[in-house]
């Protein structure tokens, strides 16, 4: 009882800053194309876009910002602490229809893995930090994917939201995982002479 409660605190302390990066963020991202559909009329006060576009602005600042729940979640990441929830969805059985999606999610869990050895590799403190984000934006979308597939045991209308999920999911983590391992430090090595 002890080692479940342990567990499910490390999952809970790692899914609860990822979850207020991916709300906050796609909040942000939902209200700016609304206002990009509205254009200028909906930057005014007659629109109740204006107010949401306003009010949805801070929700990525307060509570800490989206970085700080970044930072919050990457040593978990590096910790493993997602690693028994995601074998927990690998073993569990979907749909015999849903294989294709179940073999891709697998494939990026395993790109996932390779991301957080790569990245808890670095003696570099500072390329951990700024390789942070596109792993945690990893494991999001991982998350979000075996969720969507997991739904599909239960109903059959969620299959073609999960297909199209993980389809587009696909590309977004394997070039965050190339990303990640490439660790480039040139963006890092270019900081000084930018900041001139």
């Amino acid at each position: 009882m002890r080692a479940r409660h342990k567990q499910a605190q490390a999952l809970a302390d790692t899914l609860t800053p990822m979850v207020k990066y991916c709300a906050t963020e796609m909040g942000n991202r939902v209200c700016y194309q609304a206002m990009q559909v509205h254009g200028g009329v909906g930057y005014i006060r007659e629109f109740n876009i204006e107010r949401l576009f306003r009010d949805v602005r801070v929700t990525n600042i307060y509570e800490g910002t989206s970085q700080l729940q970044v930072v919050a979640a990457i040593g978990k990441l590096l910790n493993r602490s997602l690693d028994p929830l995601l074998a927990e969805w690998q073993a569990a059985e979907y749909p015999a229809d849903m294989a294709t999606e179940k073999a891709l999610l697998d494939e990026l869990t395993g790109l996932f893995g390779q991301a957080v050895d790569g990245l808890k590799a670095l003696p570099e403190r500072d390329r951990v930090d700024y390789y942070a984000v596109d792993l945690v934006e990893m494991a999001i979308g991982l998350t979000g994917g075996w969720l969507l597939l997991r739904d599909t045991t239960v109903a059959e209308s969620k299959k073609p939201v999960a297909r199209t999920y993980v389809a587009s999911l696909a590309p977004k983590v394997r070039a965050a995982a190339e990303v990640v391992l490439a660790a480039n430090p040139v963006p890092l090595e270019a900081i000084p002479v930018l900041l001139l």
